[in-house]
């Protein structure tokens, strides 16, 4: 309860973020993820956006809750394209959750494409976020597990130039290094 008053009061502190991060963890009643939102949606937008960001690690009701206030703040498009970008990226961490099966990982990669893909649609006028849409549609589209590698060409350890499609059905380590 003191916890949360003290969010409540000084929800533009530096400190906020951490509070709220460990608020929203351990928030177990109705009443404290009501007293959270509210307190997320006084927050300076920029780092509303970052808390939304933080959330995407958090399996809680309460995160889910946060993630559902800022999608519904209708008056704030920026937290809402954020709030988007969230749990589409929440959507494709599933995929990396150690243990889960190639099929499922399939599923939750094509549910984050599908998110991704959605943001760029509801709010075209939000440059950040299709900024970091773009990156990780690309990612998803080309350097996902079981997509094809995207053609580079170098030098080898000899100085003989290469192609990286020369070694298709191959078996290759890629070392990438630098002595600069």
């Amino acid at each position: 309860p003191k916890f949360m008053a003290l969010l409540e009061k000084y929800p533009k502190d530096r400190i906020t973020p951490n509070a709220f991060s460990s608020a929203v963890q351990f928030a177990s009643e109705e009443k404290d993820v009501k007293s959270l939102s509210k307190v997320f949606l006084a927050m300076d937008p920029a780092i509303a956006g970052r808390m939304l960001q933080n959330l995407t690690y958090m399996e809680s009701a309460a995160a889910n809750a946060i993630f559902k206030v800022a999608m519904e703040a209708k008056d704030k498009p920026a937290l809402q394209a954020n709030a988007h970008f969230a749990v589409a990226t929440k959507a494709k961490n599933e995929a990396d959750r150690p243990g889960i099966s190639e099929a499922d990982a399939k599923k939750a990669n094509e549910k984050a494409e599908k998110l991704f893909l959605s943001i760029r649609e509801k709010f075209p006028e939000q440059k950040a976020v299709l900024k970091n849409v773009q990156n990780e549609l690309f990612e998803l589209q080309n350097l996902a597990i079981g997509k094809t590698a995207p053609d580079i060409a170098g030098e080898d350890i000899d100085g003989k130039g290469f192609k990286l499609s020369e070694y298709r059905g191959k078996v290759v380590v890629i070392d990438f290094w630098g002595d600069w």
